[in-house]
């Protein structure tokens, strides 16, 4: 069983074996604690944010804690993991 996320970065480091195989290497990704989500901060720290994309994206997804985007070539990813850091859903 997977241990449960803590930092934005251990999110990123989690969803690294599916961006390389996404989008191969050289991606930016940001990660993001969805429980107390500051969107507006959020920006501040990841300039390429797609916050409507991500709504839209975990809307109709159960248990989503935390989610990343990973950005490359004009090409986004998004992952979801639950509160034990498992993917819950990637589009």
């Amino acid at each position: 069983e997977k241990n449960a996320l803590v930092f934005r970065e251990e999110a990123l480091i989690n969803s690294r074996a599916i961006v390389e195989e996404k989008l191969g290497t050289g991606a930016q990704g940001c990660g993001f604690y969805l429980p107390s989500v500051d969107w507006a901060s959020e920006r501040e720290y990841c300039g390429f944010l797609s916050e409507e994309e991500i709504k839209e994206f975990i809307s109709e997804t159960q248990n989503v804690v935390w989610v990343v985007q990973w950005t490359k070539d004009d090409k986004a990813l998004f992952i979801a993991f639950d509160s034990k850091g498992r993917v819950v859903k990637q589009q």
